[in-house]
């Protein structure tokens, strides 16, 4: 298993996508920049695929979820709480990250280990 990890944080369609209410100031930046690394980064895996060697690094992707009853935007299975980048076959089930209250106290945060 490689040493070295790529972490895709909360690259989500309520932060990051077209036209959804709370995005973020130039989102189209994210886009473009988080693909283009993410094209790097699984060159490389797919290189070292190629050669039967091991990958050099591990890409994982983390979602943030919250609960409907919060009223936040990011409910499990709406779009707002989509990926932008989706892994693709191969790459680590994405971390479910879910954030109870961000003022009301310690923030809640499910186990976050990969999956395969």
């Amino acid at each position: 298993m490689p040493k070295t990890a790529l972490f895709v944080i909360d690259i989500q369609n309520e932060m990051a996508g077209e036209g959804f209410s709370t995005a973020i100031p130039h989102p189209e930046r994210i886009r473009a920049t988080g693909a283009e690394i993410l094209n790097r980064a699984r060159n490389a895996v797919d290189i070292a695929h190629k050669e039967n060697q091991s990958p050099p690094l591990e890409l994982v992707f983390v979602q943030h979820e919250e609960l409907p009853e919060t009223e936040g935007e990011l409910i499990r299975d709406t779009e707002p709480w989509k990926l932008v980048f989706n892994p693709r076959e191969g790459e680590s089930v994405p971390a479910e990250k879910l954030v109870v209250s961000n003022f009301a106290g310690p923030v809640s945060v499910t186990d976050m280990t990969i999956g395969r």
